[in-house]
């Protein structure tokens, strides 16, 4: 509360005690006992004075003099103070009041709506939605005694532009609509807003460009449907199959596309939600099918893979040669579509994996040896010709040498040269160290590096494994870090 420091005598009117906007004039009438015609307004704190004392008057009845004064509140959530010096006519000393202002409507930097309601807002493509949101009123607060008083009346909300406000529509960012009352009606427009905001902040009415408090923000999600294209198989041997899109929202229309027009073609209605598409050759290929759906200002194109005939995999991947554990590991990827099991060969022998990825077992510590892996693709329309891929497995032991071994600060990657080794394995692409628990503590990458210094700053003291790799080559060396 505003207090005066001073006799009871003296006081100033309005009462300090009131709540005062910043940025406006306020004009004061000042009293005090006696006959004083010397007074001066001066600033303590924040306040400034627009016109000092004028109209003073004195009343011989009863003996008290008073005057007018005209200040400024700055825009400052604190204690505010203004001094009155006056003296009487006989030239005494002069006397002083200080008047303390602690009620100014200033919005500090914690003012803000801790309650709202919706958290978030889902809202429809292509549609127009009508939405209520509500958020409790907050007090102002002075940071000078740390209390909260009166309530700020109003505040503003900045929707997507084309959204609207209480029926008012937002040109955008910075648009700020002026609303005194919870809820607040927030409409969308057909196509903005996903992955913006509902923002709602405390704005200060009493005049312009004062301090607004800090804005809370609700998210909007505007989420696209979910389109897939389904058809009886993935496959077509002769003639034609239908397909459909799925999930297409109300009023969306649809134009069906292939990559490939001279194996494959659309019969009939491109733009209907089944199609029809029909394999003119004898070619074995892949081909993609396209619905590009538009809705509204929207646009999504759904894809979806088709073998004609039968089709042979993708080149064969090597994913790993581990002699130690007697195993290789291949994939084809992508997979084909369509394809209900693979066979997979090793030295025209076939093996047990049937998927995309299979391990096939080699001689345990076998080294300096080759075998040939070869794959065909099994579909509703037959088999596939077989692709093939030779596989080698190198010499046996480590090639590559890791000192110092305990280290400290670095340690040092290199090929052994007492090792026979072709070319290729003289050099690496890659080395990483793991804790015993086989979590990844460090990964450097080279280009076909021959040597290079690992920092072994921020790893403990302890045991690691350290892992060099060349390619499909993996060796792995036990690490000991002792600092």
């Amino acid at each position: 509360m505003l207090t005066a420091l001073v006799a009871s005598s003296q006081t100033i009117a309005p009462a300090q005690s009131n709540e005062y906007c910043p940025g406006t004039n306020l004009t004061f009438t000042f009293s005090v006992g006696g006959n004083n015609q010397d007074i001066f307004v001066s600033p303590v704190s924040y306040v400034s004075i627009i016109q000092g004392a004028y109209n003073v008057s004195y009343n011989s009845n009863t003996n008290i003099t008073t005057c007018n004064f005209v200040i400024r509140v700055a825009d400052m959530p604190n204690d505010q103070v203004l001094r009155i010096q006056y003296r009487n006519n006989n030239n005494d000393p002069y006397q002083t009041a200080n008047f303390t202002f602690d009620h100014v409507k200033s919005i500090g930097i914690d003012r803000y709506v801790t309650t709202y309601s919706p958290l978030s807002i889902t809202a429809n493509r292509c549609e127009t939605q009508i939405f209520n949101v509500t958020f409790n009123k907050i007090k102002f607060k002075n940071y000078t005694s740390n209390t909260e008083f009166g309530q700020i009346p109003d505040y503003q909300v900045s929707v997507p532009t084309n959204w609207k406000v209480n029926g008012s529509t937002s040109t955008g960012t910075g648009d700020w609509k002026i609303v005194n009352a919870s809820p607040v009606t927030v409409e969308s427009d057909p196509s903005n807003g996903d992955i913006q905001n509902v923002q709602i902040r405390p704005y200060n009415s009493c005049a312009a460009n004062l301090t607004v408090g800090p804005a809370i923000a609700i998210p909007i999600s505007r989420p696209a449907p979910t389109l897939t294209i389904s058809g009886s198989q993935d496959c077509i041997c002769s003639g034609c199959t239908n397909f459909t899109i799925n999930g297409m929202p109300s009023g969306a229309t649809v134009q069906w596309t292939l990559s490939n027009t001279t194996d494959a073609s659309i019969s009939g209605c491109s733009t209907c939600s089944t199609v029809t598409v029909c394999r003119n050759t004898s070619a074995n290929t892949t081909i993609t099918l396209m619905a590009t759906v538009t809705h509204c200002t929207f646009s999504y194109t759904p894809t979806h893979d088709i073998s004609l005939g039968t089709p042979s995999p993708t080149p064969i991947n090597v994913d790993l040669i581990d002699p130690s554990i007697g195993r290789i590991q291949v994939d084809v990827d992508p997979a084909l579509p369509g394809i209900l099991s693979y066979n997979w060969y090793k030295n025209g022998i076939l093996q047990t994996a049937h998927g995309s990825f299979a391990q096939i077992p080699i001689t345990r510590n076998v080294c300096d040896i080759s075998y040939s892996i070869s794959v065909k693709a099994i579909n509703c329309c037959g088999t596939s010709s077989l692709v093939y891929k030779d596989v080698y497995v190198p010499p046996c032991g480590n090639f590559y040498r890791v000192s110092p071994n305990p280290a400290s600060n670095n340690v040092i990657v290199s090929p052994d040269n007492s090792k026979t080794q072709s070319a290729t394995n003289k050099t690496f692409n890659e080395v990483r160290i793991y804790d015993f628990q086989g979590t990844l503590k460090k990964l450097q990458k080279f280009r076909k590096a021959n040597t290079a210094t690992i920092n072994l700053s921020g790893l403990i003291n302890g045991t690691y494994v350290i892992e060099i790799i060349n390619d499909n080559y993996k060796e792995q060396h036990q690490l000991l870090i002792q600092k």
